[in-house]
C-alpha cells in the first residue's frame, strides 16, 4: 500500500494519542518529508515524490515520523500522564516517552537496512 502525507499523519495519529496542535498540521508534513528526505539520503535512492511515498518504505516512514514526533512533545514539556501504543499503554516516568521514541528510531533505521538488500562481490580471473 502506498502512502502520502495524508495517510501518514492519519496513521501516526492513530497510534500517537494527543498530538499537540503544536505538531500537527503544516510541522506534521515538514517533519514527513524531512524524515522521507533522510530515508533517501541513507539509502541512496529518489522516494519519487515527496508527497507519495512507495511501500517498501512505509513503514519506515512511519516509525521515523512517530519518533520524531515523540521527541518533540517530551522537548516541548508536554504534560502527559501515559503513552498509548494500540491497546499498550505505558504510564509516564522519567524515561518511559524517551523508551519510546529511541526504539521506534531503532527499529525503523533496522527497516531501512533491511530494505538495502544484500550484494553479492564476484571476482572474476582471466
Amino acid at each position: 500500500m502506498a502512502y502520502n502525507l495524508g495517510s501518514v499523519v492519519s496513521e501516526v495519529g492513530a497510534r500517537l494519542d494527543n498530538i499537540p496542535s503544536s505538531i500537527s498540521g503544516t510541522n506534521m508534513n515538514n517533519i514527513i518529508i524531512e524524515e522521507a528526505n533522510f530515508i533517501e539520503t541513507e539509502n541512496g535512492i529518489s522516494l519519487g515524490s515527496p508527497i507519495a511515498f512507495t511501500n517498501p518504505y512505509c513503514s519506515a516512514i512511519i516509525k521515523l515520523v512517530m519518533s520524531n514526533v515523540q521527541s518533540i512533545i517530551e522537548a516541548q514539556g508536554s504534560d502527559k500522564s501515559s503513552i498509548h501504543l494500540g491497546e499498550l499503554s505505558v504510564s509516564k516516568s522519567s524515561s518511559a516517552s524517551d523508551s519510546f521514541a529511541q526504539k521506534w528510531r531503532v527499529e525503523a533505521i533496522k527497516d531501512l537496512r533491511s530494505l538495502k538488500g544484500k550484494y553479492n562481490y564476484y571476482q572474476t580471473f582471466s
